[in-house]
């Protein structure tokens, strides 16, 4: 693997969620074939994660002014 290859993960909750032992999948450019980057693939149990987390986050976010959200 490249040093310039970065690694990405599944953002939940506002942060880089690195799941222990999951796969990466290898990104590439589709002109070039170039290997771009690296992304960690979710399991069952990080996507439950992302939807409890959507979940709690929508109460606030519903009680919002929409002259809030952009700032």
């Amino acid at each position: 693997m490249s040093a310039d290859v970065k690694t990405y993960y599944p953002y939940i909750n506002g942060r880089a969620w690195q799941s222990d032992g999951q796969p990466l999948r290898e990104v590439t450019n589709p002109y070039t074939g170039q290997l771009i980057a690296h992304a960690r693939l979710a399991t069952a149990a990080d996507i439950e994660a992302a939807l409890a987390s959507a979940e709690a986050a929508q109460k606030s976010w519903g009680k919002t002014l929409a002259s809030e959200l952009g700032d």
